[in-house]
C-alpha cells in the first residue's frame, strides 16, 4: 500500500462512542451530546482531512526523529493551511511535489482549494461550548508585482487578509507579529524576528482552540506523582485523576484514551505505548490509517485516569523536514512561482510555534505557521497512568480532522 492509499484511509472511521457524565459542579450539567455533523462531507472536504491527517504523522514522524529525547508539538492543520496557500502559486513540478508532500497526489487544484475553503467553513463553529478560530493572512513587500490571481485565490479560499507591508521599515515584523499575537490570543506572540532582504512575501496562518472537558477533572483530586521522562531520568509533576467511563482503545502495543470536549465535537487523544515500545517508536511508525483504525475501535469502559498537567510551548523550522518529506524543489533554484510573480521564486523558511495548556478545567492550544517566499477484552476498570512520554492529539471528532499532534517527552517545568 503507498503512502498516498494509507493517508486516504484516514476518513475510514469515525468515532461514535458514548461519554460519562460530567462531575462539573454547574447544576445545568454538560450540553446535549453533537452526534454527528450538520452535513455530510463532500469529497472535497473528505481529500482535505485525509491528507492533513496523514502529512501529520510524516511531520510527526520526522521531527522526532530529528529531535530524540525532546518535547514535539505540532498543528499539521496549520502547516498545511500556510502551505496550501502558496502552493496556489506553485507550477509544473514544484507544484506537484507541494501537493504530493501534503497528501494530495494527483488532486487538481481546483478541488484542493474547494477542500480547504469547505474545510475552513466546516471547523468554524461547530461547538458553541469549544472556541475554535482559524485565520490566514498575505503579506507583500510594497511595491513587488504579486499576481492578482494569487491573491484572489488566497482571499477566496483561505478567507485571507491581503496587504502591502514595506518590509524594510522597522516596524514590519511588528505588525505581522502583532497580526498573529492578536489571532492566537496572544499564546503565540512572534513569528518573525526578522525579514530578509530577499524575501517578498510571507503566507501565515494562525490556529486558536480553548475547550472544556465535558467530564472535569475535580482539582482536589491532583497530587504530585513520578513521570519518566524519555532521557530516562523521572521527575515529580501534578497529575490530575478521574475514574468515568471513558472511550478507550487498547492496541499491540499502545493503549488511546479520549477525553471530550464541550459537546463533544473535539476530543483529546491520547497514546500511550505499551511496556517494551516508547512514544517515539510510535511517532515514526503511526499512520494516519491506524490511527482511524484505532479510533474507530474506541468504546466505552471505566477508566481510572491519572493525566499531567501540561504546558509547554514549541517551535521549530520546518524546511529540513518538509524537504526530507519530499518537498524539496520548492526549497531550490529549480523552484516554479510563477503564479506568484513573474520571477524566480522560492520559499525561504518555514517556522512554525505552538501552545498547549491542559489543566483541570480544559484545554488551551494555539499555532502559527509562517511561510516565507523570496527571489532566488479488558477488565472491568482500566488503569491509565500517564507517567511516561506519550502521544496526544487534539482533534475534531465528528470530521476526523487532527488539529494538533505532538510527542510528550517530559514534563516542562516552569
Amino acid at each position: 500500500m503507498t503512502a498516498l492509499s494509507r493517508r486516504f484511509l484516514t476518513m475510514a472511521a469515525l468515532l461514535l462512542a458514548g461519554c460519562g457524565g460530567a462531575t462539573d459542579p454547574d447544576p445545568a450539567g454538560p450540553p446535549p451530546l453533537l452526534e454527528r455533523l450538520p452535513r455530510n462531507l463532500s469529497g472535497a472536504e473528505t481529500a482535505a482531512i485525509a491528507a492533513s491527517n496523514g502529512f501529520a504523522f510524516d511531520l510527526l514522524g520526522r521531527a522526532t526523529a530529528a529531535q530524540p529525547g525532546a518535547n514535539v508539538f505540532l498543528s499539521p492543520l496549520s502547516v498545511t493551511m500556510a502551505l496550501g496557500m502558496v502552493m496556489n502559486g506553485a507550477r509544473g513540478e514544484t507544484r506537484d511535489a507541494m501537493a504530493t508532500t501534503l497528501g494530495f497526489g494527483s488532486l487538481p487544484q481546483a478541488d484542493i482549494n474547494q477542500g480547504y475553503r469547505s474545510l475552513i467553513d466546516l471547523l468554524s463553529d461547530l461547538d458553541s461550548e469549544v472556541e475554535f478560530t482559524i485565520a490566514n493572512s498575505l503579506w507583500t513587500r510594497q511595491g513587488y508585482p504579486v499576481l492578482a490571481p494569487f491573491t484572489v485565490d488566497a482571499r477566496q479560499y483561505f478567507d485571507a487578509e491581503a496587504r502591502s507591508l514595506d518590509f524594510g521599515s522597522p516596524g514590519a515584523v511588528d505588525v505581522i507579529n502583532d497580526w498573529v499575537k492578536t489571532k492566537t490570543n496572544g499564546k503565540i506572540p512572534t513569528i518573525l524576528n526578522s525579514i530578509r532582504q530577499e524575501e517578498i512575501l510571507f503566507a501565515v496562518n494562525a490556529i486558536y482552540f480553548k475547550g472544556r472537558w465535558r467530564t472535569q477533572f475535580k482539582p482536589a483530586d491532583t497530587r504530585p506523582g513520578t513521570f519518566t521522562k524519555a532521557s530516562g531520568g523521572s521527575q515529580s509533576v501534578s497529575f490530575m485523576h478521574r475514574t468515568e467511563d471513558t472511550p478507550y482503545f487498547r492496541g499491540q502495543d499502545f493503549e488511546l484514551v479520549d477525553l471530550w470536549y464541550g459537546a463533544g465535537a473535539h476530543t483529546l487523544t491520547v497514546i500511550l505505548p505499551a511496556a517494551g515500545t516508547t512514544a517515539a517508536a510510535l511517532a515514526t511508525r503511526f499512520t494516519a490509517g491506524e490511527f482511524a483504525a484505532a479510533v474507530g475501535s474506541l468504546h466505552t469502559t471505566k477508566v481510572d485516569l491519572a493525566f499531567p498537567k501540561l504546558r509547554l510551548e514549541y517551535q521549530r523550522s520546518l524546511g529540513q523536514d518538509l524537504i526530507a518529506l519530499g518537498m524539496g524543489v520548492a526549497f531550490s533554484e529549480g523552484a516554479n512561482f510563477r503564479g506568484i510573480a513573474d520571477d524566480d521564486l522560492v520559499i525561504t523558511r518555514v517556522d512554525h510555534k505552538t501552545f498547549v495548556d491542559i489543566n483541570e478545567e480544559g484545554t488551551e492550544a494555539a499555532a502559527a505557521t509562517n511561510v516565507g517566499v523570496g527571489v532566488t477484552s479488558l477488565p472491568q476498570t482500566v488503569t491509565v497512568r500517564v507517567d511516561r512520554p506519550f502521544l496526544v492529539a487534539i482533534r475534531e471528532r465528528l470530521s476526523g480532522t487532527i488539529l494538533f499532534l505532538g510527542l510528550v517527552a517530559e514534563i516542562p517545568t516552569t
